[in-house]
């Protein structure tokens, strides 16, 4: 078995896929070499030994906190939804106030607001009128609004976020918004969890790479048939953006069969929702890519709007660098290479390819009346 089960009761589906497909990944890491055990160390001895009165969730959540710093695709929770909300806001209603605003009624006042008669006004804003405006607001009108704001109507909002219908979201995150702010492990039974830690040292965690990623595809709920037999043969100077609806999956089949190309200087792949970005993260991972920047949150609406960078073929402009990097190439090999100095895969010029799921299969775009317009020039196969 190479995926953990999913339980049959009234779980939070959503929460549980995407913990357990991460457990998976970082345990698959553990075993490859990439990073300390943890999940796999004999009886979880470290934990055991320092969890004190934490519980399985809190364990998981701690490794997952640890592995965001590199990786925020698929491990920081802001990057699959778009919510920015800390994780404790769960516990207060999903307020984004701080924890110890609680304490203060729940009004996200500072400690010493009560001293200002709990107004929240700093002191020095008596001077304003008690308004609590910076000394600056008053040539705004007294409206607190930063100068450029006056241009968007007084809203706050960035240029770009009338587009967006003036929230500010980017288009895919007004539907993950919800779903973003659920996905955590302490939502999840801790007897849940002690199951999976237990059941994690007897998975195919050597599985063969392309096992593996169908295996969390499927967990994931993407669509894990693709004809990856049928891709073109990219070159270490080609450009590729992977469209919405595989969550890289074409992606880490050309990287783990093409051994001078990677994630970082070939590929941009768009994802379209949490569990594509998730899948993402995952492929990344798999191949020891040093972060996630390789995906980026579009949907199919996003790459309607014909000014989005990926459009432009603007994405990002990272020079290319040269990197030595290591990754399981089998059930029991690792080798090492070296990516040599060129040209990164979001340089600012076109696509050279243009990859997706084929619309009989569920795939958002076609290709006479849509990608060829949208990306002339570029190779477009639908899979």
């Amino acid at each position: 078995m190479i995926s953990l089960e999913l339980p049959s009761t009234n779980t939070d589906r959503n929460t549980a896929a995407w913990t357990a497909s991460l457990l998976v990944a970082l345990a698959r890491d553990e075993v490859a070499g990439r990073r300390p055990a943890r999940l796999t160390e004999p009886g979880l001895a470290t934990w055991n030994r320092f969890r004190g009165r934490l519980s399985a969730p809190d364990f998981i959540d701690l490794l997952f906190e640890d592995a965001a710093v590199l990786h925020h695709i698929p491990f920081a929770l802001s990057k699959l939804g778009g919510t920015g909300q800390a994780p404790n806001q769960q516990e207060l209603g999903g307020t984004g106030q701080a924890p110890n605003q609680q304490k203060l009624g729940g009004t996200g006042q500072a400690p010493n607001q009560q001293k200002l008669g709990g107004t929240g006004q700093a002191p020095n804003q008596q001077k304003l009128g008690g308004t609590g405006q910076a000394p600056n607001q008053q040539k705004l009108g007294g409206t607190g609004q930063a100068p450029n704001q006056q241009k968007l109507g007084g809203t706050g909002q960035a240029p770009n976020q009338q587009k967006l219908g003036g929230t500010g979201q980017a288009p895919n995150q007004q539907d993950q918004q919800e779903i973003a702010s659920e996905l955590r492990a302490s939502r999840l039974p801790s007897a849940l969890c002690e199951r999976w830690l237990e059941a994690l040292p007897g998975l195919e965690l050597r599985a063969k790479p392309e096992d593996y990623i169908a295996a969390q595809a499927r967990l994931l709920g993407v669509p894990s048939r693709l004809a990856r037999s049928e891709l073109h043969v990219v070159k270490p100077h080609h450009k590729v953006l992977e469209l919405p609806g595989t969550g890289g999956q074409l992606a880490h089949h050309l990287v783990s069969t093409h051994a001078e190309l990677s994630l970082r200087d070939n590929f941009t792949v768009a994802c379209g929702s949490w569990r594509e970005l998730t899948l993402a993260g995952i492929v990344g991972l798999d191949l020891a890519a040093p972060n996630t920047d390789f995906a980026v949150a579009a949907d199919g609406a996003a790459l309607r709007d014909p000014e989005h960078p990926l459009r432009q073929g603007t994405w990002g402009n990272r020079p290319g660098a040269q990197s030595t990097r290591t990754w399981e190439n089998g059930p029991s090999a690792q080798s090492t290479r070296t990516l040599e100095n060129r040209p990164s895969a979001q340089s600012t010029r076109n696509f050279d390819f243009v990859l997706g799921l084929h619309p009989d299969k569920g795939g958002l775009f076609r290709v006479d009346d849509q990608l060829a317009i949208w990306f002339s020039g570029a190779k477009i196969l639908l899979v």
